[in-house]
């Protein structure tokens, strides 16, 4: 992961816990607009990203920028994203895991699944996703 001149001191969780709740609203937000830079900047900008999606670990975040523009290249392809039932968790004064369950809902499709996340405060540039796993779960027409 990150070595100590990366990470922010320890910070309160109450404050983590809200600037968290914030970076995935936007997340979410970003996502719904057809932003997918926007959407990507939530994402750690560092070799050390890991993104694990569809039985395959993406490591840094060209990688995972290059599958996200690759998979959902303009704002209709990428349908519309929400995460349910948010928990996070500290890990530590520096770092927050989410875990909740999403719906991606296409016009022919709606994909459901649960989601977990590793969020950092990278000094200098604020919470962002270091480390995120999706598991798909069931796909069914939309209702």
């Amino acid at each position: 992961m990150t070595d100590a001149t990366t990470r922010t001191p320890h910070m309160p969780f109450a404050a983590a816990r809200e600037q968290v709740r914030c970076l995935l609203e936007r997340l979410e937000a970003d996502w719904n607009r057809g932003n997918m830079e926007a959407y990507l900047g939530a994402y750690w900008n560092d070799d050390a990203l890991v993104l694990s999606h569809a039985a395959v670990n993406h490591h840094g975040w060209r990688a995972v920028a290059e599958l996200y523009r690759k998979t959902w290249p303009d704002p209709q392809a990428m349908g519309r994203f929400e995460l349910h039932d948010v928990v996070l968790r500290p890990c530590d004064g520096s770092s927050v895991i989410a875990v909740g369950t999403f719906s991606h809902r296409f016009p022919e499709l709606l994909i459901q699944g649960a989601v977990s996340l590793v969020c950092r405060h990278i000094a200098g540039d604020g919470w962002k996703i270091v480390l995120e796993h999706t598991s798909r779960g069931s796909t069914a027409a939309p209702g």
